[in-house]
């Protein structure tokens, strides 16, 4: 499982690999938002958890630092939704948590680079990320038993179509449950 830290100050990035080095994580550090987003479209595909700083430095100039790790959790929430988002912060406040919280971050720490407390949540992200695999791999299990099963079916009576038209709407119910899940 890799971890990608989005924080700008250097040494409490390196504090933080050393923390999650030695609890078994390999990580990769972005000090900023365009940063993040290389290693985002390099990498996404391996990373499980992100933990985002509230604020650094915005890739664009009108925007404030305020918004910087906002836009992270909304990119991952809308380009990476199996990534499970930590925001990390030294910037304890309600309204930025309830913003990051309803842009699709997970958790919401205070800042503290030897945090069991973090350890703690990395883990608990990993199960919900590992969770979400499995899910995701059970949604597509079923939706092609469904479609075998279906194609199985022979005969045109009524009894039979209704089968058919059943097994239609509970494959289109579980995919939506699965694409709302992914949107998360």
């Amino acid at each position: 499982m890799k971890i990608l830290i989005i924080e700008d100050e250097r040494p409490l990035a390196e504090q933080l690999c050393g923390l999650l080095g030695d609890a078994g994580y390999a990580a990769f550090v972005a000090e900023n938002e365009t940063e993040a987003e290389r290693v985002l479209s390099d990498y996404g595909d391996e990373i499980s958890i992100a933990i985002v700083d509230m604020k650094f430095p915005a890739k664009q100039r009108e925007l404030s630092m305020d918004e910087s790790g906002l836009r992270i959790v909304t990119l991952l929430t809308t380009e990476h939704p199996e990534i499970v988002s930590i925001i990390y912060t030294g910037h304890d406040e309600y309204r930025n948590a309830m913003k990051c919280m309803a842009a699709g971050a997970s958790y919401y720490l205070e800042k503290d680079p030897n945090s069991t407390l973090l350890l703690e949540i990395v883990k608990r992200a990993h199960a919900t990320f590992e969770d979400g695999r499995r899910i995701a791999q059970s949604v597509d299990d079923i939706s092609e038993w469904i479609q075998i099963l279906d194609s199985r079916l022979i005969g045109t009576q009524e009894a039979m179509q209704r089968v058919r038209d059943e097994l239609s709407e509970t494959n289109k119910r579980l995919l939506q449950i699965h694409k709302r899940r992914e949107l998360r």
